[in-house]
């Protein structure tokens, strides 16, 4: 098994690169919360890595954060944000959900936080908008992997 991954690795590190040198470049991750009422944010994770995966998560970033419609918040309220960069390209995404869905009853989705009542939240979330399934779901990706570093 280990060889089959040292052949696969090089083939993701250049998927989107133009050279190996690009490959190589490190690739910064930060996770910070902000808060509503004081202005404040609050840094729950920061990690620089050249591995693989942080790569295909920078390239997964370019191509979906871009959609500012994404991106889950509003004003007056808590929310955490995933940026994550390489070579000066930043991209960002901003969201209630890991915020307000630590309460069983709330659900958020493309629309906004609402409660859930007798829904589940896996279901209203695989019934939204596809686009912020795919988006949320590499929020979450990025943000585990910043914080198992």
């Amino acid at each position: 098994m280990g060889r089959i991954f040292v052949l696969i690795t090089p083939i993701l590190l250049l998927v989107g690169c133009a050279t190996v040198e690009e490959a190589s470049e490190v690739v910064r991750i930060d996770i910070e919360r902000s808060h509503s009422f004081t202005g404040g944010k609050e840094k729950l994770a920061s990690v620089e890595s050249e591995d693989a995966a942080a790569h295909a998560l920078w390239l997964e970033a370019k191509r979906d954060f871009t959609k500012t419609y994404l991106n889950s918040f509003g004003p007056g309220a808590s929310f955490v944000s995933v940026h994550i960069s390489k070579a000066g390209e930043r991209y960002s995404m901003h969201s209630w959900h890991p915020v307000y869905e630590g309460k069983e009853n709330l659900v958020v989705t493309s629309t906004g936080v609402s409660a859930l009542g007798d829904r589940d939240r896996e279901e209203v979330i695989a019934n939204d908008d596809p686009a912020y399934q795919k988006a949320r779901n590499l929020f979450d990706r990025i943000r585990a992997f910043a914080e198992r570093k």
